[in-house]
């Protein structure tokens, strides 16, 4: 599990993109909330959290007519094969294995860039 956050930590603002966090410890209505007026594109989620994720989804879809995040599961190696996976956009270490060959760093232009 360390090495997808770790991975995750460097890859997200290689790509472009920034990284909002989300606190473990919220409920589905609360993560809902920053999701909606962040317009996120794409949610990580742990695949211990993956009903609170669920839920916030469903809040957020009942609450706007705007896009969903695209939901990539984050599963640890050791985690249980039980996970219902028929609601997941992509698993973590498929979409790797998918890997755009193409893919271009995007480097800030200086220090106080996003």
């Amino acid at each position: 599990m360390f090495q997808q956050k770790y991975e995750l930590h460097f890859a997200i603002p290689m790509a472009g993109s920034i990284i909002f966090t989300l606190n473990s410890r919220l409920d589905a209505s609360m993560v809902s909330v920053p999701l909606e007026y962040s317009q996120a594109k794409i949610l990580f989620v742990d695949y211990q959290l993956l009903e609170v994720a669920h839920s916030a989804l469903d809040l957020l879809c009942k609450r706007t007519s705007s896009k969903l995040p695209i939901l990539v599961l984050v599963a640890d190696s050791d985690s249980d094969s039980t996970i219902d996976t028929s609601s997941i956009s992509y698993e973590y270490e498929m979409l790797l294995a998918n890997d755009e060959k193409g893919f271009e760093i995007v480097r800030p232009k200086s220090e106080m860039d996003l």
